[in-house]
């Protein structure tokens, strides 16, 4: 049965959008947690900072993988 599976074209297609979509998204979900967890505590309560700041932030400290690590 896999091997029918495999060898049908459209499957597979599908098979690799699929994988490619959970991988795009996921790192964007990532991104955008590191990001938005700087936003709510990474100024004090007296200082807002902008989502600009939080990312040049991030870059600076460390790099444009931080963004990445959690």
């Amino acid at each position: 049965m896999v091997d029918c599976l495999l060898r049908d074209n459209a499957f597979v297609g599908h098979v690799a959008a699929a994988t490619g979509f959970v991988v795009v998204a996921s790192s964007f979900t990532c991104l955008l947690d590191t990001l938005k967890t700087l936003l709510q505590f990474g100024a004090g309560s007296c200082q807002k900072l902008s989502f600009s700041q939080v990312v040049n932030k991030v870059r600076s400290m460390s790099g444009f993988s931080g963004t990445f690590i959690n």
